[in-house]
């Protein structure tokens, strides 16, 4: 006689593999997905279990020193966490080349790319030294949101804070920038007056 199971009774092969993969122990030298996931600080109101399931969404690329990541113009179709090494963000105009930033381990790019339709990257990107990075692509972020609708919306709730958070340091460095360009005009002036009064 052939038992029926219902679908409370199958075992989650998903859910077996997690508890595998956190077990203390079971030693491993592999640096696991779901392990690199857990030291990104945008991610830290994940779970565990959740950080395993976001895994699976994700992939890892790596890239030689020189290698272009992206370039400026390019439409963004992914969000990349730095796994090792560095990049190096840069743009151009006329034909030179002006350094943006440095990022390094833990540091992330290309969340609007991935949030954004038609969004076209601002900068270009290129591997400083041997690269690795975590990638997660448009496809991905869609199929999440098919087969895991819950954490796709904790993730993309991550995401917009993210985006809001470099808003704001933008915000700030734009008045700042406001504010050395106002005292750069008053020497300006004041240099034009003392000029104006010594031709006198």
């Amino acid at each position: 006689m052939t038992e029926k199971y219902s679908k409370e009774d199958q075992i989650d092969i998903n859910l077996i593999k997690f508890l595998w993969s956190i077990n203390p122990l079971i030693k491993s030298n592999k640096v696991t997905i779901p392990y690199l996931l857990r030291e990104t600080v945008i991610l830290r109101n994940l779970g565990e279990f959740e950080l395993f399931q976001l895994s699976k969404y994700f992939h890892k690329r790596t890239y030689e020193k020189g290698e272009v990541i992206f370039k400026e113009g390019d439409f963004g179709i992914g969000f990349y966490i730095i796994v090792s090494g560095r990049v190096e963000l840069y743009t151009e105009r006329s034909g030179k080349k002006f350094h943006v930033t440095n990022l390094e381990r833990r540091d992330y790019l290309g969340e609007i790319g991935l949030l954004e339709e038609g969004h076209k990257r601002s900068v270009s990107a290129v591997a400083s030294e041997p690269l690795e990075m975590l990638g997660i692509f448009k496809p991905d972020l869609e199929l999440m949101i098919t087969e895991k609708p819950g954490l796709s919306s904790k993730f993309l709730q991550a995401m917009s804070e993210l985006v809001v958070k470099k808003l704001h340091i933008l915000a700030r460095e734009i008045r700042k920038l406001k504010v050395e360009n106002s005292d750069l005009n008053d020497e300006v002036n004041t240099l034009n007056e003392e000029k104006e009064k010594n031709d006198q």
